[in-house]
């Protein structure tokens, strides 16, 4: 019987890690509200998380999203509500060679804006 020695690459091992880095604004620098445009490709389009929530619109494309252990579909029309510290990603998958200028508007705020900086924990 022949053994098979199990080769692994640490660049494909690097590449395939899920661990999400902190979203692209710097603590404090906006208001209560934030309200931002998507296109694709992007290189801010990655594996990542914010310390706030995030209702995304979807306008154009269609593909896979990720939100924490959660994939899907999207499409034009869905809304989709990520979380504070929830790692999400949107993959196009039916994107023109060209891109597309704006694929989902956003509107970013953080928990501050409707519970004042109170507890997360709320009574249902």
């Amino acid at each position: 019987m022949s053994k098979i020695k199990l080769v692994r690459n640490s660049k494909m091992k690097h590449r395939f890690q899920r661990n999400p880095n902190l979203g692209y604004e710097p603590e404090g620098s906006f208001g209560y509200v934030r309200y931002l445009e998507h296109g694709v490709p992007s290189p801010l389009m990655r594996w990542h998380y914010h310390e706030e929530y995030e209702l995304h619109y979807i306008v154009n494309t269609c593909g896979k999203v990720f939100v924490g252990d959660y994939i899907d579909r999207f499409k034009p029309g869905n809304l989709i509500l990520t979380g504070p510290r929830l790692p999400h990603n949107w993959l196009s998958t039916d994107m023109p060679k060209e891109g597309v200028k704006i694929r989902d508007r956003v509107i970013q705020f953080s928990d501050e804006t409707f519970l004042g900086g109170k507890s997360r924990e709320l009574a249902f």
